[in-house]
């Protein structure tokens, strides 16, 4: 999670069974997920999958440009969970070191901006160069687009 720039990651015509936690742990029973994306991971299409007996299906903690579409539970407790991690992490007086423990750009971009110490000086990253830039124009305009952090441009259909 954490890296906005995940793009082009497909998940499709897979089958998860038995997705449940079936022995008490030191946690209790937690709950898991079939398919799990974490801290604002984005980029992912993930369509005409079936799940089942799964305690969760779909857990999207937040991001952007997640498409989960056409896809089949049965049995499931929750078919999809979908969170807004990430509000608030990047105004001015949280950013660049969040006390909600959201890190730096650094950390968010990983070695996509490896070179920034924060989200202002993205411009010279290599998400506004080619090809990144040419294949995911969204992601030129990131800071720009006045929604740091907030869950944007999702699609859950059809399922």
């Amino acid at each position: 999670g954490r890296n906005w720039a995940t793009r082009g990651n497909v998940l499709r015509y897979s089958r998860f069974e038995g997705i449940r936690t079936r022995e008490p742990t030191s946690l209790g029973s937690p709950a898991v997920q079939a398919i799990y994306l974490d801290d604002q991971m984005s980029g992912w299409e993930i369509y005409n999958n079936t799940i089942v007996d799964s305690v969760q299906g779909v857990l999207l903690g937040g991001g952007r440009h997640n498409h989960v579409k056409f896809n089949r539970f049965e049995r499931c407790d929750t078919a999809v969970h979908f969170d807004s991690r990430g509000i608030g992490c990047f105004d001015a007086a949280c950013y660049p070191l969040c006390a909600g423990g959201c890190g730096s750009a650094r950390q968010l971009w990983g070695s996509v901006a490896a070179n920034d110490t924060d989200l202002s000086t993205l411009g010279g990253s290599m998400v506004t160069l080619k090809p990144w830039a040419t294949r995911y124009p969204a992601l030129t305009t990131l800071v720009q687009d006045g929604s740091l952090g907030d869950p944007v441009y999702n699609e859950i259909v059809g399922n």
